[in-house]
């Protein structure tokens, strides 16, 4: 699965402050995608619209929910930079 250049499609999970919701499908999908045997031919990334939380870790409540529901070794460290739309 690639953009027909070679290189690996990439997806971009965005959501407000990327402290909750988009890292944790970040993570999510990032599993799905390496135990369909695809972690190759995706990137996947995640971003927020805003700054106000830049240079932060992922919302210890967020990370909490995360793990519950997966192994730590799965959760990388968060720090957040803003998407940019003129990328």
């Amino acid at each position: 699965m690639t953009t027909g250049s070679g290189h690996p499609l990439r997806v971009a999970l965005v959501c407000l402050g990327n402290i909750c919701r988009s890292p944790m499908a970040d993570v999510v999908l990032e599993k799905k995608l390496a135990d369909a045997g695809l972690a190759d031919e995706v990137h996947v990334d995640s971003a927020g619209t805003g700054d106000w939380h830049r240079g932060e870790p992922m919302d210890p409540r967020a990370a909490a929910i995360h793990e519950e529901k997966a192994p730590a070794s799965l959760m990388p460290s968060w720090r957040i930079w803003p998407f940019l739309s003129s990328l």
